[in-house]
């Protein structure tokens, strides 16, 4: 469940594999979906590997190393050293040059040499070049594991991206999920109080916020419901793209 957002500065859209293929003709129709803030939700983003993964992400000998501290943020991530073949693979495949290519045809980001430009091509231009130097496109992902007492903060204090960056949230093991478990993903403009997007956990779907440099955002605390679901939380695999 996505909800629509009339601000320019949180753009998202949740895709899944099969409009993944670049050089689709129907990737113009996303990128316009996109830059409209047309939200279009749908599961089984990985309907072969993603049972597999399911079984693999909750392996008993994977080593997850707990996030902090406690004032920022409390959660696992997992230490990609203990991962199994498929979730390597996995982040492979979303730091793949297909898979740059595949998210700048749906967004208009420049992520790949090969994409099209986007509208605004001067704005574009001027974003990748860092003193009279062009700037390659990057991705930074984390394999995340929430539950019961789990949460990330935003304080006075901190600062906004410099960059304008591209959010892309897998969710593993949420079957189950309901709102009132917290868990979701927030995003707020600094300085401001009122919410501008809720991204919630959705089993096996993909979810893409592009941010602009004034927005933050959180993760809302799991309390003490989240341990009705099977798994007794969730998990996810957290992406930042940047131009």
């Amino acid at each position: 469940m996505v909800e629509n957002v009339e601000n320019e500065r949180v753009e998202n859209e949740k895709v899944d594999n099969e409009t993944n293929e670049s050089g689709s003709d129907n990737d113009s129709d996303y990128e316009s979906d996109f830059e409209f803030e047309q939200n279009e939700t749908t599961n089984d983003y990985l309907p072969e590997k993603y049972e597999e993964l399911k079984t693999a992400i909750q392996e008993t000998n994977l080593e997850w190393k707990r996030k902090g501290p406690a004032n920022k943020r409390k959660y696992s991530a997992l230490d990609m050293n203990s991962a199994p073949e498929i979730l390597k693979n996995c982040l492979d495949f979303l730091q793949s040059d297909a898979f740059f290519l595949v998210l700048s045809n749906i967004t208009g980001l420049k992520l790949h040499e090969l994409a099209s430009c986007s509208d605004s091509d001067g704005e574009t231009s001027e974003n990748n070049q860092n003193n009279g130097e062009e700037k390659i496109p990057c991705c930074h992902s984390e394999v995340r594991k929430w539950n019961h007492g789990n949460y990330t903060l935003i304080r006075d204090t901190d600062c906004t991206t410099t960059e304008f960056e591209l959010d892309s949230l897998l969710h593993i093991c949420c079957e189950g999920w309901s709102e009132e478990y917290g868990g979701f993903t927030s995003y707020i403009a600094k300085g401001e109080d009122e919410e501008l997007l809720s991204v919630y956990p959705t089993e096996n779907s993909l979810s893409l916020v592009y941010r602009d440099k004034g927005t933050l955002k959180f993760v809302k605390y799991l309390n003490h419901k989240v341990t009705q679901m099977p798994t007794k939380g969730f998990y996810d695999i957290l992406s930042v793209y940047r131009e």
